[in-house]
């Protein structure tokens, strides 16, 4: 039965594959921040229907104290997976007006669709 490791190493890829891929479920995207290799903030877009065209940035803790940081628009959005750096904007993605440079701290991303997409 030398054939075992194999199978399972091919049975989890496809489950990992499935636990992040776009499927059923209640939300329509998901949004995070991260940092690329030169230390450079970067938004990650996972937007299986391809209909979130706004996505707000704000730092501090969410609620009364936290400020607007700016928002990035596209009027074309893909379907999966974007990174769109910051402040700049790219890949479809660009800044409504400047944006300031992100420094450490929390922030919150908020992510809008047109009103007529479910």
């Amino acid at each position: 039965m030398r054939h075992r490791p194999a199978t399972a190493v091919v049975v989890l890829a496809c489950l990992a594959g499935l636990l992040t891929a776009c499927g059923p479920r209640g939300s329509r995207a998901q949004v995070g921040l991260t940092v690329d290799d030169a230390g450079k903030p970067v938004l990650v877009l996972q937007d299986c229907k391809g209909e979130i065209e706004e996505l707000g940035v704000q730092s501090g803790s969410p609620g009364a104290d936290s400020v607007d940081e700016g928002d990035l628009r596209n009027d074309d959005p893909a379907k999966g997976i974007t990174l769109i750096p910051f402040p700049t904007g790219g890949n479809g993605w660009e800044p409504a007006d400047p944006l300031p440079a992100l420094h450490a701290g929390e922030y919150t991303i908020q992510e809008f669709a047109p009103p007529n997409c479910s």
